[in-house]
């Protein structure tokens, strides 16, 4: 095992799911990706200011996702753990 792959939504849940993992990389010598899926807005903007609004915060959000989930990477108990923090919209950011 080389690579595990943690989906993350975040949550308390999710970052006891992270633990895990670092136990296993640790075990096996593994690196993590952690992954977060920036999910899109299926609300459809009625006017050209609001979709430029819609988008604004959309960038927000997603700044806002990857700075906590490099805080969540760079906690102190996983340091000898490779732990790569990824946010993506689509599966591109898989690649």
């Amino acid at each position: 095992m080389k690579t595990i792959l943690v989906p993350t939504d975040l949550s308390e849940l999710a970052n006891n799911a992270l633990a895990v993992a670092v136990d296993l990389a640790r075990t096996y010598g593994a690196e993590i990706l952690l992954v977060h899926f920036q999910p899109f807005s299926i609300a459809r903007a009625n006017t050209a200011e609001g979709a430029v609004s819609m988008l604004s915060y959309l960038d927000k959000q997603e700044d806002a996702d990857k700075v906590e989930l490099g805080q969540i990477a760079d906690n102190q108990a996983y340091h000898d753990v490779r732990i790569s923090p990824i946010t993506c919209k689509d599966a591109s950011g898989l690649y």
